[in-house]
């Protein structure tokens, strides 16, 4: 493919040298990978990140990368980018190319963990196979010199895809997209109990009723609500909510919502939605 434009790049976007390297762009010119241990090798090296760079953010470069592989659901992106960013911030995870399925990894093992981490079930194991295996998870080959860059719907007009995990409830994939139980039943005519979805189930979300931003108000007990600039307590704390505060959300995605008037995350257990 042509040399790829990282203006176009979004965040989740998978970066795929088939003979060297892959990582995952985060936004604002940022990427996350597995680098390289505290020797500078491969291999050898002492469990854990010994240097604060062996797991890590930093700037975009071009490897060159042979193939941008984007996930159409937006969601779920986010969400294994953010447990990308989360392990490279956890200084208990290293590089390793032998030991490299936790807590240790190398390039295309934590790319694989993550995604998988979401409920997206690639079987990749290399970089020489993801290709292959992303595709045919639903992930795309996207041109980010064109024009307007493919991406094509996962579940129909107006519609996306949701893989269930395990201890999801419909309840709570409804909360989370901002959709009723009636619509999603209604989209999914497989589903005959909404009791009964099983790990694994690919549920079609109506996204065209999920709105613009979300309303909420803060519930802590009494105490404040922090922000934070990403999703997890690991991150800075930018600010407080007082308790009973009304919020506009602009994505209720996992345990961390991100606040829509405002940079910053809040955890979702604090939240009360409507």
């Amino acid at each position: 493919m042509a040399k790829v434009n990282p203006k176009n790049l979004k965040r989740g976007d998978i970066l795929l040298n088939e003979k060297h390297h892959t990582a995952i762009y985060i936004g604002g010119g940022r990427i996350v990978h597995a680098s390289l241990n505290e020797k500078g090798t491969t291999t050898g090296g002492k469990t854990g990140d010994q240097t604060g760079r062996e797991i890590t953010t930093r700037d975009y470069y071009d490897r060159p990368w042979d193939y941008v592989l984007r996930y159409p659901d937006s969601v779920l992106a986010d969400e294994y980018t953010t447990k990308a960013e989360q392990i490279a911030a956890d200084d208990t995870h290293g590089y390793d190319q032998i030991h490299r399925n936790g807590p240790d990894f190398d390039c295309s093992s934590l790319v694989c963990y993550v995604v998988r981490s979401v409920g997206i079930p690639v079987t990749s194991t290399y970089t020489g196979n993801m290709k292959a295996g992303f595709l045919k998870c639903g992930f795309q080959i996207i041109d980010t010199n064109a024009s307007e860059s493919p991406t094509a719907p996962s579940g129909g007009s107006g519609e996306k895809v949701h893989v269930v995990k395990k201890g999801e409830t419909l309840t709570a994939i409804c909360k989370r997209y901002g959709v009723s139980i009636d619509e999603i039943m209604n989209a999914n005519k497989f589903l005959k109990n909404p009791n009964k979805i099983y790990i694994g189930d690919r549920l079609t979300i109506p996204t065209k009723t999920q709105p613009q931003n979300i309303k909420g108000k803060v519930k802590t007990n009494g105490s404040v609500l922090n922000i934070r600039t990403g999703k997890g307590t690991n991150y800075k704390i930018i600010g407080t909510l007082a308790n009973g505060s009304a919020v506009t959300l602009s994505n209720v995605s996992g345990d961390w919502f991100k606040l829509a008037d405002r940079d910053g995350y809040v955890c979702g257990r604090y939240i009360i939605i409507g």
